[in-house]
């Protein structure tokens, strides 16, 4: 056995000596492939851990961006402090309802509320779904909220008290998102009856929503 594996390995021997150009040419074309070959995984690996940081970053943005939903809070009737009685106008001999705007932020990182719009229209006269609706008041406010329920901002608007008919008190805060630089839009749209009460508007934005325009800054 060890005669005729030193004869195959002396003819191996010969056999590179006299083809030594293209022996030396063959692994040169060999190194050549798995040089290209390691070039092209290379760039491919690149690619996909790019595609991962990036998706890494989307994620972590849209986790940690801050999520504003309008609402009414503090809306309601107003309590006087001496007697702890419900407040009637004197005139009207009617109790007083409070309408206030609110919004909490549900996000992680605080955000920025820029601008509150509402109205207030007979029930009757809300236009149909899909129609355009009438922010006939606006207050800039420039409030930064934190986030949390327990940060949650309000804005007294207006007492009113001689209510006969069915209304719906409905508006929007228009807020932005200051980790992805997005500016968004929250809606809210509530019934407001004559005992001054109150009761989300069904099927129309029943208790708050929230949306990001496409616009970026």
């Amino acid at each position: 056995m060890l005669v005729i594996t030193l004869s195959w390995f002396s003819r191996l021997v010969h056999l590179i000596e006299d083809h030594d150009k293209f022996v030396v040419a063959f692994f040169t074309v060999v190194l050549a492939a798995a040089t290209i070959l390691l070039f092209v995984a290379t760039v491919m690996l690149w690619k996909v851990t790019g595609r991962a940081i990036e998706t890494a970053e989307k994620t972590t943005l849209t986790i940690e961006a801050a999520y504003v939903f309008a609402g009414i809070g503090g809306s309601g009737p107003v309590i006087d402090a001496r007697t702890g009685l419900r407040w009637v106008d004197p005139q009207s001999g009617k109790p007083v309802t409070m309408l206030s705007a609110s919004a909490v932020n549900y996000g992680r990182t605080a955000g920025q509320i820029s601008t509150i719009e509402w109205g207030v229209c007979l029930a009757s006269k809300l236009p149909p779904v899909g129609s355009a609706l009438a922010y006939r008041r606006k207050v800039d406010v420039g409030w930064t909220i934190a986030p949390g329920k327990r940060n949650e901002l309000r804005l007294p608007i207006m007492a009113v008290s001689t209510l006969k008919r069915a209304h719906v008190f409905y508006g929007r805060v228009h807020f932005t998102d200051l980790v992805r630089r997005r500016r968004g839009i929250s809606e809210f749209m509530h019934h407001l009856w004559p005992d001054g009460s109150f009761r989300a508007v069904e099927g129309r934005d029943a208790y708050a929503k929230t949306y990001f325009l496409d616009e970026m800054f």
